[in-house]
């Protein structure tokens, strides 16, 4: 008789454990979410268009990754042309770190959420890097998510972005035009 008090005592607290870490492994909704609490961007780049990035979608679940946006915009009297459609919006961006990836339209991306939003396969552009034309006043803006570049998870902490813009065709550029640096730096933090 007290073999089997002592088994059955065993067994609900061996249940309990189980049921305990099956609970934290099966709540998707929270576990891996990535919340952005800040993004910082750089200092204006000398060129004729003006950068602003801004949280569009703070928290990340399983329907969709934290997200941001980035927007370019004319505030010249001029047309401008630039290099770099995609780049400018941080599109299929890689973090300075190497860890973190912002993708966003148009692609056809390796992604899935398995308890986080990852990357599953490469990137997989098509390396072209096409040139926009600002008319006065224009605004050029994308949205991109934030992926973990690999099968795990992103950690908390600060992850810098960073491209270089060339100023082709303007009344403010020389025959060589205009290649300025400018980016970024988001803050998340990782529920586990």
């Amino acid at each position: 008789m007290q073999r089997r008090e002592i088994l059955a005592s065993g067994s609900v607290a061996l249940s309990t454990s189980v049921s305990d870490c099956l609970g934290y492994f099966g709540d998707d909704e929270k576990r891996g979410s990535v919340r952005i609490t800040e993004v910082s961007p750089d200092p204006q780049p000398t060129l004729s268009v003006s950068p602003e990035v801004s949280i569009t979608d703070a928290v990340g679940d399983k329907q969709s990754p934290a997200s941001i946006r980035v927007a370019w915009t004319n505030e010249t009297d001029d047309t401008v042309t630039l290099s770099g459609k995609y780049q400018m919006i941080f599109t299929a961006q890689t973090s300075e770190e190497g860890n973190v990836r912002l993708l966003g339209e148009p692609g056809n991306w390796n992604v899935e959420f398995d308890g986080c939003w990852h990357m599953t396969g490469p990137i997989g552009t098509d390396g072209a890097y096409p040139s926009i034309t600002f008319e006065p006043g224009e605004v050029h803006q994308g949205t991109s998510g934030i992926y973990a570049s690999d099968e795990s998870c992103l950690s908390s902490g600060e992850y810098r972005f960073k491209i270089s813009i060339n100023e082709q065709d303007s009344p403010h550029t020389n025959d060589q035009g205009v290649t300025d640096w400018w980016g970024f730096v988001l803050e998340i933090v990782v529920d586990k």
